[in-house]
């Protein structure tokens, strides 16, 4: 008999932990499916503003395969792809190829490398930041060479990097490319971050058009739409607009913790006031506040004494023998000789302050 109580009182002394560790298993598993079909839906379907980003290669001028080969295998790597994750290698791609597919691409995070080509056009007119993570040849953020066929007129003529506004790191090599036209004329030092570095652009296209005169001596082609567009005023423009907003803010933080504490202050001072016995008057006419000790007021009867506090917003209302006054800043009730003092009125004779 001793030993069944003893079993139920443990069965009842354990059950509720049981069933609660059994709750506390269920909706950890519940929570992990539910992550789980968050990341699957992300997967499958994936929302309109998240950019399609792909990685890049390291391959430098190492290739395997044909003309052919490395066009698909290109298509097949940048195809809807915007922020490149690595290197953009575009290296032996026959003039044939229809290379449209890369104009999705907005920003590259290692380097360009763009070589021994022989397309008339690149078209990376929306790229627009190259951040330079790697180096190519452990110096250059965008390398072109050698995109020209030496035996007929087939050659890169233009790169079109219309959009192009910012290298964060790293400088430029354009080189041998014997039909490249205008990019003598873009101000790469407008685009590289790092001042220190020299573009070295050098032996490429001879007796190519001029720029248009819309565009001041700096473009990309030889038409209106082509002009180069200014890389580092705008980046400026927004880092002192940022910088602003955030001085406002820090401003605005710093005065409300100013006023904050003054108020916190105040609070801490009358509360000591009260605690030491003291109490706030405010003189009519004035909004000075005066502490002044709490007065003691003793019925002679021997019925009743009081202890009131003056205060500004709540007057304290006393009951003495048969007469009722109040005592607080203003006592409209009292006869006084000055603003802000007072005197004990006829009626409350026998009680003295």
């Amino acid at each position: 008999m001793v030993a069944m109580v003893a079993v139920a009182a443990m069965v009842a002394m354990v059950a509720p932990v049981a069933l609660m560790t059994l709750v506390a298993v269920m909706v950890a598993m519940v929570a992990m499916v539910a992550v789980a079909a968050m990341v699957a839906l992300v997967t499958l379907v994936a929302p309109p503003w998240l950019p399609a980003v792909c990685a890049g290669t390291l391959n430098g001028l190492s290739v395997t395969g044909d003309a052919q080969h490395q066009y698909q295998t290109l298509h097949k790597m940048y195809n809807n792809c915007e922020i490149v994750m690595g290197n953009l290698e575009i290296v032996l791609i026959d003039h044939s190829q229809d290379l449209s597919f890369l104009q999705t691409i907005r920003e590259v995070t290692g380097y360009i490398l763009i070589a021994m080509n022989v397309f008339a056009a690149l078209p990376l007119q929306n790229l627009r930041v190259i951040r330079g993570t790697q180096f190519y040849e452990e110096r250059f953020a965008l390398f072109v060479l050698l995109n020209y066929n030496p035996n007929n007129t087939q050659a890169l003529r233009q790169l079109r990097l219309h959009q192009l506004t910012e290298i964060l790191a790293g400088g430029v090599y354009i080189e041998k490319n014997a039909q490249l036209c205008h990019v003598d004329t873009v101000e790469w030092r407008d685009i590289m971050r790092d001042t220190r570095l020299e573009p070295l652009v050098r032996d490429n296209g001879h007796g190519c058009a001029p720029c248009h005169e819309s565009c001041g001596g700096h473009c990309w082609g030889p038409g209106p739409e082509d002009c180069q567009k200014c890389g580092r005023a705008p980046t400026l423009i927004a880092v002192m607009v940022v910088g602003a907003v955030f001085l406002s803010c820090s401003l605005v933080l710093l005065a409300l913790l100013y006023w904050r504490g003054k108020k916190i202050q105040k609070k801490r001072a009358m509360r000591r006031y009260l605690e030491r016995g003291e109490g706030i008057w405010i003189p009519d006419g004035d909004s000075i506040k005066i502490p002044v000790s709490i007065k003691v007021i003793q019925d002679w009867s021997g019925q009743q004494s009081f202890h009131a506090v003056t205060d500004v917003s709540v007057p304290l209302v006393l009951w003495v023998g048969l007469g009722v006054f109040q005592v607080s800043p203003r006592i409209p009730g009292c006869s006084g000789d000055a603003p802000g003092m007072f005197q004990v009125p006829p009626w409350t004779r026998g009680v003295s302050p």
